[in-house]
């Protein structure tokens, strides 16, 4: 071989090797939709760093089978039609799967996208009964309401020892609110309480939550149960106790955020719900990942920053079962059993659904205070 051809091998051989490793790096892409712009945008923050900072450390150990991660995020803005068409653009991107959305209405508005396109969608925080045991591409790793609202029921009229009970649900999100609301108003009449009232608010017309309290505390019910977003959840308890109240209020695990403290002050002191899942738990794994989230973003996580950050170690241990591809993802994820998440153990079952604990907790100056666990 002459030197010109050998120098022009050489090249060749260098430009095929070069290729080959872009080929063999060639990241994974994953999407992420989430409200990162609308009213609950404090939980789609939280959720899109939750994921950020779960595909970092999995790159920082090797990536996926040598791809590193690439998430793409998209904003929903809190509005079903903007999750269909962020998911679609996603979808379009070629993404493996799709880590969202924060709450049930955008969930189903984009199910209908990802679904027909054959697309994974694993949601860390959609939790309503309406996605529930359903045979389809849909995975979460967080709970759905069954046993919150039995937990929050059986408290109310068992613990607390209140047997009249109001209900004010935020319509706008009927998949979840309302869901939520009938399942309480079933276990506590099943308890031997009485509903005295349910009603709805719509998240855009909370000015004139008056209107709605007035008839409400009008039948004087022991407690109240406020289904809607942190801010408004707070807003409504804050008009109650203007009106002079004597009543006890709950709220939902849509309100166990720092929105709700911030925007309630003194007004929501005593205030309880459920959540299946406690930012504040003492295990290793929630403590390590809260110093981790502080030192990446610098302040404190909310719920749907834990629960995103586990959603994407999930999808993470399940494409490494499957190399990166998308084939044989619904099957890797329906096998993760045992998976040791931020604030409890939890597997996944053939429908994409998982069973945690119930916490009750009670605002107390400030802060969300742990009074009791609800088991399966």
């Amino acid at each position: 071989m002459t030197l010109r051809r050998l120098l022009r091998f050489t090249v060749l051989l260098g430009g095929l090797l070069l290729l080959g490793a872009c080929l063999w790096r060639r990241p994974v892409q994953v999407g992420f939709a989430g409200e990162l712009s609308g009213k609950e945008s404090d939980l789609g923050i939280g959720a899109r760093n939750g994921v950020l900072l779960a595909a970092e450390q999995i790159n920082a150990a090797g990536g996926i089978a040598g791809h590193p991660l690439e998430i793409l995020v998209r904003d929903d803005a809190g509005v079903p039609d903007m999750a269909r068409e962020v998911d679609q653009e996603l979808v379009d991107a070629g993404v493996v799967a799709i880590i969202g959305h924060v709450t049930t209405a955008q969930t189903l508005a984009g199910l209908e996208v990802t679904e027909p396109a054959g697309v994974v969608m694993l949601s860390p925080s959609a939790s309503s009964q309406a996605l529930t045991g359903i045979e389809d591409l849909f995975f979460r790793v967080c709970a759905d309401n069954t046993l919150d609202v039995i937990a929050l029921a059986s408290h109310i009229y068992t613990n607390n020892g209140q047997h009249t009970l109001a209900i004010i649900y935020d319509a706008d999100n009927q998949a979840y609110a309302g869901t939520y609301a009938a399942g309480v108003q079933t276990e506590f009449e099943r308890l031997g309480g009485r509903v005295t009232q349910v009603a709805t608010i719509s998240a855009d017309g909370i000015a004139s939550a008056e209107a709605v309290l007035g008839p409400v505390l009008a039948d004087d019910p022991d407690a109240v149960l406020v289904v809607a977003s942190a801010v408004n959840t707070a807003v409504l308890i804050q008009r109650a106790r203007l009106l002079d109240s004597p009543a006890a209020f709950y709220g939902s695990d849509w309100a166990y955020s720092a929105a709700f403290l911030q925007a309630g002050g003194r007004a929501i002191n005593g205030v309880e719900l459920a959540a299946a899942f406690d930012i504040h738990s003492s295990r290793q794994e929630m403590r390590d990942f809260r110093e981790l989230y502080v030192q990446r973003f610098g302040y404190e996580p909310n719920f749907a920053a834990g629960q995103a950050y586990e959603a994407m170690l999930v999808l993470g241990h399940a494409l490494q079962e499957t190399g990166g591809a998308a084939a044989g993802l619904p099957e890797a994820l329906a096998e993760i059993q045992n998976f040791e998440g931020l604030s409890s153990t939890f597997s996944l079952n053939e429908y994409g659904d998982v069973v945690r604990p119930a916490f009750l907790f009670r605002v107390d100056d400030g802060e969300f205070e742990l009074i009791g666990l609800f088991q399966p």
